[in-house]
Parts: C-alpha cells; structure tokens; sequence
C-alpha cells in the first residue's frame, strides 16, 4: 500500500471486526460509488477521517483479502447485477488473510437500492 494513504489511515478512529460487523448488523445500507483521481484520494480520506472508522485487525489498517462468489448454474446473480435489476441477491465467501478469518455474506438488494447484509 501507498506509504502515504496508510499513514493517513492512521488519522482515523479504528474499529474491530466484531464492533463493525455489530454495527453493520444494525443497518441498511445504501452503496454510493465513486471515481476519483489518485492525487484526490488523500485529501478525501482526510475528510472522511472525521465522519467515519477504520477497520484495526492485530494494529494493521489495510488487509489483503480474497473473495469466492457463489452463483446459480444460470449466473443470474451476475447477469442481474450487470442488466442493473434493482433486487437482486449476492453470496460471498469472504477470507481476511491476515487475519486467518473467513465469513460468508448473503446480501440483499432491494428495489429502493438498499442493501442487507446478513
């Protein structure tokens, strides 16, 4: 990771997996997302530092990760996402690699665009 982001990763008040997934268990959430240039990017962790936590696993901030999709034989979780169908359903397999852990995620996308994780 860039030196300098993750020095500005340290500006935020971090947060732990259970804590953040207690909070997530708490909320629906609507996805916005954004292109930005690179030289952008720390000014608006900058900002971002005052609203919002970072995840802190054994003192780190930035995580290596891997992810397995699960989908039907007909791919309809991919072709719904790539037609746009606002409900929609999404099962992941997510492995933390630092941090030896793995979840699996079912999310729920409804049709005003909110997504439920369970």
């Amino acid at each position: 990771m860039d030196p300098i982001i993750n020095n500005t990763l340290h500006g935020f008040v971090p947060i732990s997996l259970d804590e953040l997934n207690a909070k997530a268990a708490m909320l629906e959430r609507l996805d916005n997302k954004y292109i930005l240039p690179a030289h952008s990017l720390r000014p608006a962790l900058e900002v971002f530092a005052t609203h919002f936590d970072v995840l802190e696993i054994g003192g780190k901030r930035a995580f290596g990760y891997a992810t397995t999709y699960f989908d039907d034989p007909d791919l309809r979780g991919y072709f719904d996402h790539h037609q746009g169908r606002r409900k929609r359903c999404k099962v992941r397999m997510r492995n933390y690699l630092d941090a030896g852990l793995s979840y699996l995620e079912v999310k729920l996308k409804d049709k005003r665009q909110v997504t439920i994780k369970k």
